[in-house]
């Protein structure tokens, strides 16, 4: 029986660590050259009563979201053996503007216009310069903050082959990649003016993660689509939550108003 030659299999696990640890940089790469849509349905009960007022939104200028999408390595976790090498790591995705297809700026307006002009007494509609303050209701929103992250764990195994007569043949390599669900913080800051007073000022805050756990893929393409796709639904759902709170709080107000 002819002995494992040792020598190349340390040369072959040294090659195998070096090509398998993946790049954050390489990572980043790969999930900014995607573009993922966020979305949602109404699920609140459309008002049946009279409208009552116009409210004129103001435009919202700024997403305070992050331009680019970000990757950063957490941990690495190598157990380099001789039959069996591991090398387990895991990163943190923060989503950036660039990756989705509208911006989210335009997507809170249109989720705010929808909810508002559906569940309201009132029309809410966007304000154009020829509309002043004076004898009007405006509405002003601004983000105060708005990020979306998750994890992405990947696994490497290689399992040492031999051939029929025991001599080193190669290492069969087993890829099992997890996404952790995304986690969503978004605050708006709300304020209604009336003939240039204020009415209403209030900072809403929502935090929202993924109930389901993680999944398992066998490739890194599909992991990082996933990854960008639980991303944009978890910041819409929170954008749901945080709009759906808006909407009432001012539906209330406005219902109050002569």
């Amino acid at each position: 029986m002819k002995k494992i030659r040792l020598p190349i299999v340390g040369l072959t696990m040294l090659l195998l660590f070096i090509t398998s640890c993946t790049s954050s940089k390489r990572l980043q790469s790969e999930i900014r050259s995607m573009r993922t849509d966020l979305f949602y349905e109404l699920t609140t009960p459309i008002y049946q009563g009279n409208i009552t007022h116009d409210v004129y939104l103001n435009f919202i200028d700024y997403s305070n979201l992050n331009y680019e999408t970000t990757v950063k390595r957490k941990s690495t976790l190598v157990l380099p053996l001789i039959f069996v090498n591991y090398i387990g790591e895991s990163f943190q995705v923060t989503l950036g503007e660039r990756s989705l297809n509208t911006t989210f700026r335009e997507f809170l307006t249109q989720a705010l216009t929808t909810e508002c002009n559906s569940s309201t007494c009132f029309n809410l509609l966007q304000r154009t310069d020829t509309i002043n303050e004076k004898g009007n209701y405006i509405l002003d929103v601004k983000i105060d903050s708005c990020q979306t992250i998750s994890k992405i764990k990947l696994d490497n195994t290689s399992i040492l082959w031999f051939d029929n007569e025991m001599n080193y043949s190669s290492y069969a390599e087993i890829y099992n990649d997890k996404i952790r669900p995304a986690y969503t913080k978004l605050s708006l800051d709300v304020t209604l003016i009336f003939n240039g007073e204020i009415i209403h000022h209030k900072i809403y805050s929502t935090e929202y993660q993924q109930a389901y756990g993680s999944h398992s893929f066998e490739s890194t393409a599909r992991t990082n689509e996933v990854c960008l796709d639980n991303m944009a639904q978890c910041l819409s759902y929170a954008t749901k939550k945080i709009v759906e709170d808006v909407s009432k709080e001012l539906h209330l107000i406005m219902s109050n108003e002569k």
